[in-house]
């Protein structure tokens, strides 16, 4: 017999038994397995659940390669750290098991914030403070309402903001310089061929642009949201060149620089410029983006939790927002990388220690055939899995509704059962 054909004698006698009378299972690879250690770091008191369930210290458990892995920290969450750091503070965590991972889930005793409660003047309505603590919004004068901004130290209310040639104006934002921006509707009977609503800048110094046309160019409509620390303003208009509604960014003396398509909506800006709003779709649902180098960039998958605008952001690049439907409430965080649901529903504001200011809902109501009627408490994110309801603050017989902003220091501006309200950290 050949070489050959002792091998394949060999060969066979190997595969199929000794006797040959049957065929060998082969055992199958085993699975390669990826370890994920959790550590929990601080002084502070939380859990990691999720995908693995830790409560102090670490914990390791062993995932096949590639799966996905969620991680979920509550308690007085301050943050991630190793693998996570992404996800900076939000308070959930996705991985891919493509290789062992480390993960640092860290907790900071944080002492429940206590502030000082003061009404604000009757039928003054608050959309923002700087942070010298200046309010700034509308007061209702007769059947109008006219920006005004208020300063509580002095207790002085400005009304001079804009001109009494409009029907309503307000303050929408204001940034640190003292610009401010808005809208105002103007009244034909005083000014010839604007009618409805436009938006506005004026400058600490008391220059003010009405954004009516944009050298040359008519505008329709618009209004001003927000406006960065350098004074460059932010915010829509519709052209009458084009029938569309654009985002604009807008520096003194300068022309309307616009930015993203016809159906994007810028709604808020960083103290640096990192804008913010929403797309909306051709059946006019809107989806949070960001704008990156003029183009709108979607910040989350096309996943009902993640609908409406973001509208609000400080410079460490995390972001809010939000979404209102005829039966459901919700609110977000994106920190750059990935969005999480917040543990409350309505988000207003963000400052630069990533509080978020805002609502949560503690009851419905509904009849048939009309929206639902959600019921909010003035809430506080500090971050994790907790909120600080306000309403703690207000005493028996009021209500405080919403934070609608939060300024640098803390100082929390909102409405409620009585009016405005602000709230004053306390040393």
């Amino acid at each position: 017999m050949t070489d050959r054909g002792s091998a394949w004698l060999l060969a066979c006698a190997w595969l199929c038994g000794c006797g040959g009378d049957r065929l060998r299972p082969m055992s199958e690879p085993a699975q390669q397995l990826r370890r994920l250690t959790v550590a929990m770091t601080g002084s502070g008191a939380g859990a990691v659940t999720g995908d693995v369930a830790c409560e102090r210290g670490a914990c390791e458990q062993d995932f096949a390669d590639g799966i996905s892995v969620s991680l979920t920290a509550s308690g007085e969450f301050d943050g991630w750290d190793g693998d996570c750091r992404p996800a900076g503070a939000a308070g959930t965590c996705t991985l891919v098991m493509d290789r062992d991972r480390q993960v640092t889930a860290k907790f900071r005793h944080k002492a429940t914030p206590q502030y000082d409660l003061t009404w604000l003047p009757q039928d003054f309505w608050p959309n923002a403070i700087d942070v010298a603590g200046r309010i700034g919004g509308s007061i209702r004068t007769g059947s109008s309402f006219v920006a005004a901004i208020y300063e509580p130290i002095t207790r002085r209310m400005d009304t001079t903001i804009m001109p009494r040639t409009g029907i309503d104006s307000e303050v929408v934002a204001m940034n640190a310089r003292g610009d401010v921006v808005g809208w105002m509707s103007f009244d034909p009977r005083y000014v010839s061929g604007l009618g409805g609503s436009y938006g506005f800048v004026r400058y600490a110094d008391g220059y003010t642009d009405f954004l009516t046309d944009d050298r040359g160019t008519k505008i329709t409509s618009g209004n001003a949201v927000a406006i960065d620390e350098a004074g460059l303003a932010y915010g829509s208009v519709g052209l009458l060149s084009t029938g569309a509604l654009s985002s604009f960014a807008l520096a003194r003396g300068e022309q309307m620089s616009f930015f993203g398509n016809e159906h994007d909506l810028v709604m808020g800006v960083s103290p640096a410029g990192l804008r913010v709003g929403c797309r909306h779709s051709a059946d006019n649902q809107a989806r949070p983006v960001v704008f990156r180098d003029g183009a709108a960039v979607a910040i989350a998958a096309d996943l009902p939790a993640f609908r409406g605008c973001l509208v609000a952001a400080n410079d460490a690049g995390i972001a809010v927002g939000g979404f209102h439907a005829a039966h459901e409430i919700g609110a977000y965080v994106w920190n750059g990388k990935e969005a999480s649901p917040l543990p409350m529903e309505v988000a207003k504001s963000i400052n630069a220690s990533s509080k978020v200011a805002g609502a949560k809902v503690i009851g419905s109501s509904a009849k048939d055939g009309s929206d639902t009627v959600f019921v909010t408490h003035a809430a506080l994110w500090l971050g994790g899995a907790e909120v600080q309801d306000l309403n703690a603050l207000a005493g028996s017989g009021s209500d405080l509704n919403e934070a609608v902003a939060i300024n640098d220091a803390g100082a929390i501006v909102g409405t409620g059962s009585k009016g405005a309200f602000l709230l004053t950290p306390k040393p």
